[in-house]
């Protein structure tokens, strides 16, 4: 049986390149994304590269279709052996307009759909005590962007939300990792982010990489890294 990553979030960039990476080494793909036709173009695009892909719509604010959609991918293909998020949302909203009704929407698309992602593979994956869950941010999940003052907030929770996960399974054989992109999000961007994932799959030695030229939140990254686990201090 090949091995199978599920790309939620899936689109024509950063989707299709984790698609072909992923694919040209082996893994059988399902696709989850909103619209069919999109998702029928990607898988056309994939067969004509020979790598078995299927579509499955779901949209992931909606926890009844994630749990229909990862139920139809386990009967399509057995079982996920690597979980991709990357859902792309640009809500530009400016701090000082945040609302209530805004932040909360952030957190569910971003925070909360990522974790009931994660709970439709997490439990297979520790009964074989195997697997990978990676997901894909911005800037924002790092340094906060005035521009986004609502998405930012969603990008923050989500990568705390790696961190504490990756800590939970970091002794067992369940991969954690993430990749803040700090770059326009093009093509070759999108190919580059899908190498470093199948890098830190294989070294498994950092749970963040920022993708793009910054120092300071490189920095940042590293000084994350460093600092876990976090213990509360006693007394």
């Amino acid at each position: 049986m090949k091995p199978t990553i599920a790309i939620l979030g899936a689109g024509p960039l950063l989707g299709l390149s984790v698609a072909r990476a992923f694919g040209s080494q082996g893994y059988a793909v399902a696709l989850i994304a909103r619209r069919q036709a999109s998702l029928d173009a990607m898988v056309d695009e994939l067969g004509e590269a020979g790598i078995e892909a299927v579509g499955f719509v779901a949209d992931l604010t909606h926890a009844a279709q994630l749990v229909a959609a990862f139920a139809a991918i386990k009967a399509r293909f057995g079982r996920v052996d690597v979980l991709e998020f990357s859902p792309l949302a640009m809500a530009f909203v400016p701090p000082s307009q945040v609302t209530a009704e805004t932040a909360r929407s952030a957190f569910e698309f971003l925070t909360v759909g990522a974790i009931n992602a994660v709970r439709q593979v997490l439990p297979d994956m520790q009964a074989r005590d195997e697997g990978a869950l990676l997901f894909a941010s911005g800037r924002s999940s790092l340094l906060p962007m005035k521009l986004l003052g609502s998405m930012g907030l969603g990008a923050a929770a989500l990568r705390n939300y790696v961190y504490s996960l990756a800590e939970e399974l970091k002794d067992s054989g369940i991969y954690v990792g993430t990749v803040p992109v700090f770059a326009r999000m093009d093509r070759a961007a999108a190919d580059a982010v899908a190498a470093l994932y199948l890098n830190m799959i294989a070294a498994r030695d950092r749970i963040e990489c920022v993708y793009g030229d910054d120092a300071a939140a490189c920095e940042i990254a590293a000084i994350t890294q460093r600092a876990a686990p976090f213990v509360l201090p006693c007394g």
